[in-house]
């Protein structure tokens, strides 16, 4: 599972923090498909939309055996990452 979000600030430093309070994230997409080396062959439009999401795209943890108190964990070290940085 999957749960990706975006987010608008400097991603490094949302995963650096969230790295210090033990929460795993991930980077899936860091490179648009029309960037990819094994598709050079074709001839893609520019995919602008697409490279500013890869530069912003997260994935935080989500699986079915989170308890809720790792859940709140989560969601509340999100919400003062960007209260902080408001």
């Amino acid at each position: 599972h999957i749960y990706a979000a975006k987010f608008n600030g400097n991603r490094s430093e949302l995963i650096n923090y969230l790295s210090e309070k033990s929460i795993q994230t991930n980077i899936y997409s860091s490179v648009p498909q029309n960037k990819q080396k094994y598709l050079k062959t074709y001839k893609f439009k520019k995919m602008k939309y697409a490279e500013k999401l890869s530069k912003k795209i997260i994935a935080l943890p989500m699986n079915p055996y989170l308890k809720i108190d790792e859940l709140d964990f989560i969601i509340n070290s999100v919400k003062k990452f960007i209260k902080y940085k408001s």
